[in-house]
C-alpha cells in the first residue's frame, strides 16, 4: 500500500490516505452525483486516522473546502501519482497545447478559520472558510447566489448591515489567498506563436475523474478474474492486493500463450 499523509487545518493533525480501490468498500462510491457528495464519499472511504479509524462522512462534510480538496489530492496521489495532463488550444494559432503538472505542485497546508479581511478605509471583519456543509446547503437551495453565499461566511453583523461591492471584493480576495486551488487558471505562452494562453483548471473535477478511472480499472480486474476463476465480486475484492495482482498476471500470461 502506498500511504500519503494529509494535513487538514483545525479538523485534525493528520490523516493517512489509502489508495482508492484498495478496499472492497471503495466500489460503492458513486461518482454520478454532484462533486461535493462524491468528494465526501471518497474521503470517508479512503482516509484513516489514529487506530486505523475511518473518517465519518459527517466529519468530512464539516471540513473546509480547501481541506477537502487536499484530502482528495492525497487520495489521488496515493492511488495514481502520475502527473496531471491538461490539453487546450491556442486561441490565436489554434495549435493544441499540452501541460503536464505534478500533483505535488498542488499540495498546500490549509489555513484555519476565521480569516480577517481588512478593506482599505473600511471596518475590518472576520470571515470563516466555506465547508462541505455550505456546499451541500447551497446545492439544495434554489435561491443561492454569490452575494448571499458570501454573506453567510461573514461573522460581523455590523459589516453585513453596510454590505456593498467593495466588501464583497475584499472577501473574495481573502478567500482566494487562503484557498488558491479551488479556482485555478493555468497561465502560459504558446510555443508556436508566443500568444498568452489562459486555461481554467477544475482540480477537484480532474481528481474525481482520475479516481473514477481507477474504479473502472478495478471492476475490470474483477471481471477478468471472475471469468477465469468463477469467484464472486466480494471474494475477489477481499483478496490482498498482492495476491490479486499475482492472479491477474497469471491470467495475462496464459492469454498470450
Amino acid at each position: 500500500r502506498r500511504l500519503i499523509m494529509v494535513t487538514a487545518a483545525k479538523e485534525s493533525a493528520a490523516w493517512r490516505a489509502m489508495p482508492f480501490g484498495s478496499d472492497r468498500a471503495h466500489v460503492d462510491v458513486d461518482f454520478n452525483v454532484p462533486p461535493p457528495y462524491a468528494v465526501t464519499s471518497v474521503l470517508a472511504a479512503c482516509l484513516r486516522g489514529p487506530g486505523d479509524a475511518r473518517l465519518a462522512e459527517q466529519q468530512a462534510w464539516g471540513w473546509s473546502v480547501a481541506s477537502r480538496l487536499q484530502g482528495l489530492l492525497a487520495v489521488a496521489r496515493a492511488t495514481h501519482p502520475a502527473d496531471l495532463d491538461i490539453s487546450t488550444r491556442c486561441q490565436r494559432c489554434h495549435e493544441t497545447l499540452s501541460f503536464s503538472l505534478p500533483l505535488e505542485n498542488f499540495v498546500h497546508a490549509p489555513v484555519s478559520s476565521p480569516l480577517t479581511c481588512e478593506p482599505e478605509g473600511r471596518e475590518a471583519f472576520e470571515v470563516r472558510l466555506p465547508t462541505g456543509k455550505d456546499q451541500q446547503r447551497w446545492l439544495e437551495s434554489a435561491g443561492a447566489n454569490p452575494i448571499t453565499m458570501a454573506q453567510e461566511l461573514v461573522m460581523n453583523e455590523s459589516v453585513l448591515a453596510a454590505w456593498d461591492d467593495d466588501l464583497f471584493a475584499a472577501l473574495e480576495l481573502k478567500l482566494e489567498q487562503a484557498d488558491p486551488y479551488t479556482a485555478l487558471n493555468l497561465e502560459s505562452e504558446c510555443p508556436h506563436c508566443a500568444a498568452a494562453v489562459s486555461q481554467p483548471l477544475n482540480l477537484e473535477g480532474a481528481l474525481l475523474q482520475r479516481l473514477q478511472s481507477a474504479l473502472t480499472e478495478r471492476l475490470r480486474d474483477v471481471h477478468r478474474l471472475a471469468r477465469v476463476y468463477h469467484w464472486s465480486e466480494a471474494e475477489i475484492l477481499a483478496l490482498p492486493s498482492g495476491r490479486r495482482d499475482f492472479y491477474l498476471a497469471c491470467v495475462s500470461r496464459e492469454s498470450v500463450q
